[in-house]
């Protein structure tokens, strides 16, 4: 077969395109053609399929010659072109699907290493390698490691049919449990295979989001894990340890689904993993930042609670750790011995908790009214009772569209304008980046 027009300049052998490059996406010199009313589209699409296909066809010409006159020493790069174009999609493959056997087949007789790469990715070929040879565990195993770094939907069907075919191995479970491959590792519980203990945790931390995580940690027991005293703190803590080591990077762990997490951290309680403090709890909203920090708050309200209706005595400091996280717990009488600590008022106050509490009014309220808009009522009220300071001021014009608060204490209550003030509002106007200066500059020299 010849080069087709399209590609005459291009080489095949060398370049870094895939099949769905040609075969998958619309040639643009026909996409002007598709949008003609005019045009005949059923010969334009007619003519386009044949197109499509055009580049692994003739991919696939190039391994026929080779293998109908027995060359026996296919070119590497030709092996590697036919595995990423035509075996790593599955349309091209369908096309000549028994001559793609074949010469697969053919390909692994001459070089095992690159036939590895074929059944990596194809798991309909990989019957070939039990046929041909049971010794490839290794070899393979050490493609997967490097096809995994991204998602590949095809190795993972490959993992699952070695699995069901009994070809695995430690080092494979040690695959799935690394990249995190759910729908293998529910193979190897259903095939029940053991799983060692020091898989557990890391199991338990990447199911959380699986539907049926319970389902799956017992399926872990009934192979070979077991739950201990300090299994429910190591659980928490594989939370927190990744957030600690990805904290620099402004990157923190997925918490997608937080109801499952909790009924992980119930299911360990109730199976005497027993060894866990609040302030285990209450590491896991440490440097959370961002859309994350709410589903952490979730599962942290949860946990707290859940952990109180045991029983569990919550310290002064712990509360006050609590209501900082603006969490309520639901069995007040757990905690209202702490309601008359002025410190612990403040904070309910700020983090609007909504206890039955009287609150004395006082400046720091007033601080925070005043770093709120649309809050001029409740200010009027509250500068009855409390002078209002400089400070009140300066939080006021941190704020957008906020001139009703400012005008009530520097005219009324007659506070004094600062150079934090200036500074303040010049901090919303993002459009000019040189106002900060310009403000420090002026105020300098007058």
């Amino acid at each position: 077969m010849q080069k087709p027009d399209y590609i005459k300049n291009i080489d095949v052998l060398n370049d870094d395109l895939i099949s769905r490059d040609y075969c998958r996406h619309e040639d643009r010199r026909y996409n002007d053609r598709n949008s003609d009313n005019d045009s005949d589209n059923s010969d334009v699409d007619d003519h386009q399929n044949h197109v499509n296909h055009e580049y692994c066809t003739y991919i696939t010409s190039l391994i026929a010659d080779y293998v109908i006159y027995d060359k026996k020493e296919i070119p590497i790069k030709l092996i590697d072109r036919y595995i990423r174009i035509v075996c790593n999609e599955l349309l091209c493959w369908s096309l000549q699907y028994n001559d793609h056997v074949k010469y697969c087949n053919y390909i692994f007789e001459h070089n095992k290493h690159l036939a590895c790469i074929l059944y990596v990715n194809n798991a309909e070929l990989f019957d070939m390698c039990k046929k041909h040879d049971t010794d490839l565990k290794e070899e393979m195993f050490g493609i997967f490691n490097l096809v995994l770094t991204y998602s590949n939907s095809r190795v993972i069907q490959t993992i699952d049919k070695m699995i069901k075919l009994n070809y695995y191995n430690e080092e494979l479970i040690k695959i799935v449990v690394k990249h995190k491959l759910i729908s293998p590792l529910i193979t190897l519980l259903n095939e029940k295979v053991h799983i060692d203990q020091k898989y557990f945790i890391t199991i338990m931390g990447f199911v959380s989001n699986h539907c049926n995580s319970i389902d799956v940690i017992n399926k872990c027991i009934k192979n070979g894990c077991y739950i201990t005293n300090n299994t429910i703190k190591e659980y928490i803590q594989s939370y927190y340890i990744n957030t600690n080591i990805h904290k620099h990077y402004n990157y923190y762990p997925t918490i997608s689904n937080a109801s499952s997490i909790v009924n992980i951290f119930k299911y360990l309680y109730e199976n005497n993993s027993r060894n866990i403090e609040i302030d285990d709890i209450l590491e896991l909203a440490d440097n959370i930042q961002g859309f994350q920090k709410q589903n952490y708050i979730q599962t942290i309200d949860a946990i707290i609670n859940f952990l109180v209706e045991k029983n569990y005595n919550i310290s002064q400091d712990e509360f006050e750790q609590i209501c900082d996280l603006g969490i309520k717990i639901k069995n007040v009488s757990k905690v209202e011995k702490y309601f008359e600590n002025n410190n612990i008022k403040n904070k309910i106050y700020l983090n609007n908790i909504p206890y039955n509490i009287k609150f004395e009014q006082n400046v720091e309220m007033l601080k925070h009214e005043c770093s709120k808009s649309g809050n001029i009522s409740k200010i009027r009220n509250l500068v009855k009772t409390v002078k209002p300071t400089e400070e009140c001021l300066e939080n006021a014009c941190l704020v957008t569209s906020n001139t009703a608060t400012v005008r009530l204490l520097h005219e009324e209550h007659n506070i004094k304008m600062t150079e934090k003030c200036l500074l303040n509002v010049a901090k919303d106007l993002r459009h000019n980046n040189s106002i900060d200066y310009v403000i420090k500059l002026y105020l300098q020299k007058n």
